[in-house]
């Protein structure tokens, strides 16, 4: 983390005295009030962790660490639906999560875990594990890295999920149909979201990182 905001900063061509503040979001819950994760999925080792006291051993700056999809959601109301008042942003990529936007104001949940449908059960059925823990969670069967684990139980050579786009793009047979299957499956949870939030929009945004870089 410290190094991507010295990159950053460098390739601004800025010292770090101009720094004003540093915004980051993490791939899972985080409790608002101390920007400390809370029994991340994808991020075990860092539960409890004083993040915003990490950066600032650095950055002596004032620093807000909110979850990843809830920055993004952010953005795409604060930029683009400033008058829509109840939304949900959806990310697909190496899992699944969800923002959630009610009454103009985003929300968090008691946990900070308002959102996260990537842990929903998606199939009674699938004996899939996810890293919570849990069989037949959306995130376990439909998310980037379960649809290229699912090729390679089928003898493809699919090493990562970007490797999957690729397939697609090339017009993969194969991998077409379990891409369209998977946005089935996250369709089907979003209907069930629909019907408890009565949102006016949901914006879904898909991310793929390449193995050689990092993704958030």
């Amino acid at each position: 983390m410290l190094d991507v905001g010295a990159r950053l900063l460098a390739e601004a061509n800025l010292p770090a005295e101009k720094l004003i503040g540093i915004g980051m979001g993490l791939p899972g819950p985080v409790e608002f009030a101390t920007g400390r994760p809370t029994s991340p999925p994808i991020m075990p080792g860092w539960d409890g962790y004083d993040v915003p006291a990490h950066l600032r051993r650095t950055f002596d700056v004032p620093i807000l660490v909110d979850n990843d999809v809830n920055t993004m959601v952010l953005g795409e109301h604060d930029m683009i639906y400033p008058e829509v008042s109840h939304m949900m942003f959806v990310k697909v990529a190496t899992g699944i999560g969800a923002s959630i936007i009610s009454d103009g104001r985003l929300q968090h949940g008691a946990l900070g875990a308002a959102g996260d449908i990537g842990h929903i059960s998606a199939s009674a059925e699938s004996t899939k594990p996810c890293t919570c823990g849990s069989l037949g969670c959306l995130e376990s069967v439909a998310s980037g890295y379960a649809i290229a684990a699912q090729l390679r139980e089928r003898g493809r050579d699919v090493p990562h999920h970007a490797a999957l786009i690729d397939l697609v793009r090339a017009g993969d047979l194969e991998a077409m149909h379990l891409v369209r299957a998977a946005g089935r499956t996250v369709g089907s949870v979003l209907a069930s979201c629909v019907n408890m939030l009565n949102p006016e929009l949901i914006v879904i945004g898909v991310w793929w990182s390449r193995p050689e870089s990092t993704f958030w």
